[in-house]
Order: C-alpha cells, then sequence, then structure tokens
C-alpha cells in the first residue's frame, strides 16, 4: 500500500477519509480502545510516533488485533528507529525532515516514507530523491496554506500532507488544494485527552474534525 492509492480520490474501491491521526500514547494500554474509536468512527489511518515508549509494541499490537488500520510510524528520525518500526509491523514511515542516512534505512525496509519539508529547498531535495508524498511540516508555522501554493506552482508533481498547528477552521482551507492528499493533526486526539483516558472527549474530537472535512 501507499499513500497514493491509500488516500486516492479516484480509487473504485473503499474512499478513506483523508486524516491522519498523529496520536503520541501515554499508556501501554491505551491502543486498543484508540483505534477502537477511530475506526467505529471510519477513520482507518493513524500514525503512532515513536516520542514515547509505548509507540513501537502497539504498533505491534495494533497490526495483530486490527489488520483492518492502516498504521504507521512517526517522528522516525533515525536508522535504528526506521527499522525498529518495520520489525513492529509498521505499515508507512513518517519524519519531520529528511536526512541521508534515515533515507537509506528508510529504503531498506521498502516501506512508504513521507518526509518532513518545510521550504522550497528541502521540497526539492526530496524531489530529487524521489520522495513524491511529503509531509508539510510545522505547517501553520511555515507559510500555511499560502506556503502550500507557492510550492505547488513551481512544484506540480509534490503531494502533501500537512501537519502542525492545524486546527478546525484551516482543514478546508489545507483540502482545497489539489495537491493536499490528507491533513494530519494531535488535534484528533487531544493529548490531554488521552492522558486522562477520556473517551467521551476523543469522540467529540472526531466527530467535529470529520464535520470539518465533510465540510470542505
Amino acid at each position: 500500500m501507499s499513500f497514493e492509492n491509500f488516500f486516492s480520490k479516484d480509487s473504485p474501491d473503499k474512499k478513506h477519509i483523508p486524516l491522519m491521526p498523529v496520536v503520541t500514547l501515554t499508556a501501554d494500554d491505551q491502543w486498543h480502545d484508540l483505534v477502537a474509536l477511530l475506526l467505529e468512527h471510519s477513520i482507518d489511518c493513524i500514525e503512532i510516533t515513536l516520542r514515547t515508549p509505548f509507540g513501537l509494541p502497539s504498533i505491534e499490537k495494533i497490526r495483530q488485533r486490527y489488520p483492518q488500520c492502516w498504521v504507521g510510524a512517526g517522528t522516525v528520525r533515525t536508522p535504528e528507529q526506521a527499522s525498529a518500526a518495520a520489525k513492529a509491523g509498521a505499515q508507512f514511515l513518517v519524519s519531520p525532515g529528511w536526512e541521508e542516512n534515515l533515507e537509506d534505512a528508510v529504503q531498506k525496509t521498502q516501506l512508504p516514507w513521507m518526509p518532513g519539508i518545510a521550504t522550497v529547498t528541502e521540497l526539492m531535495n526530496c524531489l530529487q530523491h524521489g520522495w513524491h508524498y511529503l509531509k508539510f511540516f510545522p505547517a501553520e508555522f511555515s507559510g500555511g496554506t499560502n506556503a502550500l501554493k507557492a510550492f505547488s506552482s513551481v512544484c506540480p508533481e509534490a503531494h502533501f500532507c500537512p501537519t502542525g498547528g492545524i486546527g478546525l477552521n484551516q482543514i478546508a482551507h489545507y483540502l482545497s488544494i489539489p495537491e493536499v492528499f490528507a491533513v494530519g493533526s494531535s488535534g484528533l486526539v487531544p493529548v490531554e485527552a488521552l492522558k486522562q483516558n477520556n473517551w467521551q472527549d476523543i469522540v467529540k474530537a472526531i466527530q467535529q474534525w470529520k464535520l470539518a472535512v465533510q465540510v470542505s
């Protein structure tokens, strides 16, 4: 599976909601209820960051328990993390930036990779190395939709998943850009709500984000 195939708007099969929850788990038992909630609301893609020690084991458990969920590892910054994520069963990798040694390790995993970019120079570098599906990060602090429109005008072959500082009011503006294939955000699963296992607030957030996508 690739980002292009999963989020394709022209797929004759199931069309996936163009949202990628960016989740940092704070306990080893949160993954089960969280993924069940996301799937219940038709969100079947999740990025589990490697910012805590709960990331890798949770990815492995999600793959075993919920094979219908496309799960990837986020905040992949080192070759060792890329290899460990692949071993845990991650189906894609997301990084905040591009780095040569990291790229070499990612290529060995043969997994789809979304390196992060914030400037035209970084964009051109990724394209030169064959990476066309990119994380625009941190989106709201790097020019937002105006920057993406400028990037797309000079590099129309690039596709973006903006992440970082994006709120409900910005979703429609990002998704209106043809080169944006999905929007990533921790807002779908609020960090404080997750720490407290406040599933009611998490459900509310998921519903609000889904509604914002439908409106767009």
